[in-house]
Parts: structure tokens; C-alpha cells; sequence
């Protein structure tokens, strides 16, 4: 899920001929692509997955990879920048208040960190193979 229309606009004949799934966006202006809505806005991808994986009745939630920091030489992504036109995780220092205040939205949910690094403290931390085991 990605909330960045300029993002979009630049991916979305690929996505549309290429992803199996149904692709969803709370941008707006994005045809073609189902629309969902978030209270409040939210303009960062990982909290709106966790967030509509809730709205669509998630019982758990795994985290992985949601370390909310720059990389070893600065990146802020695991792909590397994005290219000129589009936002490179600019808001990244507001990250941990957004999973915080989504924290207290999805409280019905189990939702556990099984990142290896984050500077999320808002859910519970845990190994991925706990994280995973339904013992």
C-alpha cells in the first residue's frame, strides 16, 4: 500500500499489469486503484497497512522490518532513495508518534515487533518465530 499519489503516478500502469492482488491507496486521485479511507489521515504506508489490516479484521499483527530509522550509510529505505519526484521519508522523525497514537486505535488486535531494529516502543517486541507460532 502506498499513500503517496506521486508514487502512483509513476507506478501505476506496472502495478495494475503486474501485482496479483487488489491494490489500494488512501490518496486520492488515483484511478483504477480501490480507495480506502483512514481517520485520521495517514501519510506514512506502514502504519496504513497496519491499520487496514485491523480495519479488515485482523486478530495479529506482525511487524517486520518497521524500524522506523535510517539505515547504516543513511537510507531511508531498504531499496534505496526513490528518484527526484518523489518523497524520500521525510516525516521518518514523526514515525513513532504515528504507530503510537495507531497503537491506541488497534487495541482489539495482537500486535507484535518482529523487526530486528526499531525504534518503535509502542507494541509488544517478539522474535519472528514466536511472533509466528500459534503455541
Amino acid at each position: 500500500m502506498f499513500v503517496d499519489r506521486a508514487w502512483w503516478q509513476m507506478h501505476q500502469t506496472e502495478v495494475i499489469r503486474d501485482f496479483k492482488g487488489t491494490p489500494i491507496t488512501p490518496a486520492a486521485g488515483v484511478p483504477g486503484i480501490l480507495k480506502v479511507k483512514f481517520s485520521p489521515q495517514i501519510s506514512n504506508s506502514g502504519v496504513a497497512a497496519v491499520g487496514l489490516a485491523h480495519q479488515l479484521g485482523a486478530a495479529r499483527i506482525v511487524l517486520l522490518g518497521y524500524d522506523a530509522d535510517c539505515g547504516p550509510k543513511g537510507e531511508r529505505h531498504w531499496h534505496g532513495d526513490h528518484p527526484a519526484g518523489l518523497g524520500n521519508a521525510g516525516s521518518m522523525p514523526k514515525w513513532p508518534a504515528m504507530f503510537q497514537a495507531l497503537a491506541l486505535r488497534v487495541k482489539s488486535a495482537e500486535v507484535r515487533n518482529a523487526s530486528r531494529h526499531t525504534k518503535l516502543q509502542c507494541f509488544q517486541r517478539q522474535a519472528l518465530e514466536e511472533a509466528l507460532c500459534d503455541c
